[in-house]
């Protein structure tokens, strides 16, 4: 199986993050969860040093649990924060990943797909496809899946992605006018992509 190596990691306190290879297909997994649904935290914005995936266990109880399966694959402990509103957070603390995902942007609307991604086999991008859309997913009528994101990047990396596992996206996007709680507007813009999948034995025929 393809696997995704880091190298050990030396910091200045004489702590030691050990050399890690982890399934490329588990981790493909996560990564795509992270993007849609996690972040980092770092020190003065130089050292990242957690990641965060964020879940209501409320609502969607059943994904909470499918990030403990997911998480358990890694070869990193973590940590659960539950508040009273029944979200939880679930914390890595590990430079070493934590430098790896801040790659893939620091917050919503920056958002992207690492360039690597891309050049793996369809299964693996299709792995990749299934985690992030148990975090920022849903479907149509038709059973059609549904990506959402606020970055235009994202939206285009996934497209892409969606194209490179043999099916085609549809991309469209709502502009919608907010005021945050200071009384200041500002407008946000969301990208939803329908994935279809070819039919069978379709053919075209130019007139």
């Amino acid at each position: 199986k393809e696997k995704i190596v880091f190298d050990e990691v030396r910091y200045k306190n004489n702590y030691t993050e050990e050399r890690k290879e982890i399934d490329m297909g588990d981790f493909l997994e996560f990564l795509g969860f992270y993007i849609a649904e996690g972040s980092v935290s770092s020190r003065h914005g130089i050292n990242f040093n957690a990641v965060c995936l964020t879940q209501s266990d409320k609502v969607n109880h059943d994904v909470c649990v499918y990030i403990r399966e997911m998480l358990g694959k890694l070869p990193y402990k973590y940590y659960e924060r539950k508040n009273e509103n029944g979200v939880i957070n679930f914390y890595i603390y590990s430079s070493q990943l934590a430098n790896f995902v801040s790659q893939c942007g620091l917050n919503a609307v920056k958002k992207k797909v690492p360039s690597f991604v891309k050049e793996l086999s369809p299964a693996l991008i299709k792995r990749f496809l299934d985690g992030f859309y148990l975090g920022d997913g849903t479907h149509n009528g038709n059973g059609s899946k549904i990506y959402c994101t606020s970055s235009k990047q994202l939206a285009d990396d996934l497209q892409e992605l969606i194209i490179k596992v043999g099916n085609t996206a549809n991309v469209n996007f709502r502009i919608t006018n907010t005021v945050n709680p200071t009384g200041k507007k500002y407008r946000t813009t969301s990208y939803n992509l329908t994935e279809f999948k070819p039919r069978r034995h379709e053919s075209y025929v130019r007139k």
